[in-house]
């Protein structure tokens, strides 16, 4: 057991049971119920404490026997479940069909840009899958055509 004098902080704890406490600039008398009902509890209840418990370092005893096989009878029980679940991810992934990259479509590749619409503010060209569009909102601007 530890006694209280091997403590480090045992000065410490010397030094602060020596305090006193400040001398109050007002009489408890003089303040209203609830304080000196606070008071009353909050004293009361710094009374109560007790000094707290020494810390005891105890020895770690050697394993036994019996210790070390149940140990390692759940060591292989775990190894054997992840092996168990590895292996059924794998036969279920396997079993998936393979996913192949669509074949491109069939559509014709056009060879180069071409004029869809003409209006007076507006010009619409579209080459393969872009389309361009051109929009004038300016008055002064000649016609499109």
């Amino acid at each position: 057991m530890v006694e209280r004098d091997d403590d480090p902080l045992a000065a410490l704890q010397r030094a602060f049971d020596e305090l006193q406490p400040p001398v109050p600039q007002r009489a408890l008398g003089d303040e209203d119920a609830s304080t000196r009902a606070v008071v009353g509890w909050a004293r009361g209840a710094y009374d109560g404490l007790q000094p707290p418990a020494p810390v005891l370092r105890l020895r770690e005893s050697p394993r036994s026997a019996t210790t070390a096989r149940s140990e390692r009878g759940q060591r292989w029980r775990r190894h054997a479940a992840a092996a168990a679940l590895l292996l059924g991810l794998g036969l279920a992934l396997r079993s998936r069909p393979e996913l192949r990259p669509r074949p491109p479509s069939a559509e014709p590749v056009d060879s180069g840009p071409r004029l869809v619409a003409v209006a007076d503010d507006h010009l619409v060209m579209r080459s393969g899958n872009v389309r361009l569009v051109l929009i004038t909102s300016n008055s002064d601007a000649p016609a499109l055509r």
